[in-house]
């Protein structure tokens, strides 16, 4: 019901984490966010039109408990479109074939180390969640794509329910 309320003027998209892959959530997760209105992208796009510019909305499965493919998510994609890939696992980012045009990458499933200790260094991150923590990055390409990534630290927590030193958050990214 509260995912229902939720307002997107350009729509609003969703993928499968590995949470919402593991018990049998497969059946139920898509049937709960088409009823709040998100269109659930698993190895596919969709594209919408924003002040006359074409975005593609690319969504990968997830990469633990799914089957990850790019080559449908990017199939028949317009050149020269904006095109946003959203994935679960941010270090899914590194096996992303640099030919593919990659103007924005988000993810999550870190939960930004969870618990943050100021006089440690070492965070405990689950897989594929190595590299890329929490906050910007920039994926340098060969082609010098120079890929921006975004990881949110979300609002949820794994095995233990709690957060230390590592504030939940809801993104809202504008651009320009």
């Amino acid at each position: 019901a509260a995912l229902s309320k939720t307002k997107a003027k350009y729509g609003k998209f969703a993928i499968f984490g590995n949470h919402d892959l593991g018990a049998m959530g497969q059946w139920d997760y898509p049937k709960i966010m088409t009823e709040a209105g998100f269109t659930v992208l698993q190895n596919s796009h969709k594209t919408i039109t924003v002040n006359g510019h074409q975005v593609n909305m690319i969504g990968l499965d997830d990469c633990m408990l799914g089957y990850p493919d790019p080559e449908p998510a990017f199939a028949g994609l317009a050149a020269g479109s904006l095109q946003i890939l959203i994935a679960h696992e941010p270090d899914m980012i590194d096996e992303i074939q640099p030919n593919l045009p990659v103007h924005l990458f988000i993810a999550g499933h870190s939960h930004g180390g969870q618990v943050r200790l100021p006089f440690c260094q070492q965070l405990i991150t689950p897989p594929y969640a190595k590299h890329y923590i929490r906050g910007w990055y920039h994926k340098d390409e060969p082609n010098d794509a120079n890929t921006p990534v975004f990881v949110t630290t979300g609002i949820g927590s794994t095995h233990v329910p709690i957060r230390f030193f590592n504030v939940p958050e809801i993104v809202t990214i504008y651009l320009k």
